[in-house]
């Protein structure tokens, strides 16, 4: 469920896209001047929806078109070509379902199984991390985030993140997003690790 960030007089509005800009709250976020956008575990949707709203876009990082991140190699390229590329705003958004409380369902995968799917979110969910720990250092801002619910947020990773000055934490009902099943709004809870002054409007 990706949120991005457009322009609107003088602030910056998140937004699913632009017809549920009447309709939703708006959670506006205070950044001053142009900048670049770029997106780690997505396809082509941040950067573009971004570009097309007047914003310098970077890349975009996903399984899709080609970056396998259980590779270490693929991990070092990303880190390395971010440290070049140098976005102002990088989304991140690992897969949630190794951390999914359906996981631990009775018979729904077999105990070796869920351990293996754990495991490799594990890797990816620590690689998004030290991405925002990357921005923070280099003084440039990030947003990553998850399902309320999902386990990620007791992992030790996210918490020293969560600790870093600056870093706040918003839940918001995607639904007011636009997110349906697909004819029905879901009331499905997200969290929204950031770096940014949030406020909610109407």
């Amino acid at each position: 469920d990706d949120i991005f960030v457009c322009e609107n007089e003088g602030r910056h509005d998140v937004f699913k896209d632009d017809t549920e800009s009447e309709r939703c709250e708006v959670m506006t976020v205070q950044i001053d001047g142009c900048y670049g956008v770029g997106e780690v575990f997505s396809m082509p949707r941040v950067v573009p929806a971004a570009k097309k709203k007047g914003f310098r876009g970077c890349k975009s990082y996903d399984i899709s078109n080609g970056w396998n991140f259980l590779l270490t190699e693929h991990r070092a390229k990303c880190k390395e070509e971010l440290n070049r590329l140098k976005p102002e705003f990088l989304v991140l958004s690992p897969p949630c379902g190794p951390f999914s409380r359906i996981l631990y369902i009775k018979n729904r995968c077999n105990t070796e199984e869920r351990r293996r799917k754990y495991l490799e979110g594990l890797v990816l969910l620590e690689f998004a991390m030290d991405l925002c720990r990357l921005q923070c250092e280099q003084g440039r801002k990030f947003l990553f985030e998850h399902p309320k619910g999902a386990a990620s947020w007791s992992e030790e990773c996210v918490k020293r993140v969560q600790g870093l000055d600056g870093v706040t934490e918003v839940v918001t009902d995607m639904c007011m997003f636009g997110l349906r099943d697909p004819q029905n709004p879901q009331k499905r809870w997200h969290s929204v690790v950031d770096q940014f002054e949030v406020r909610v409007s109407s």
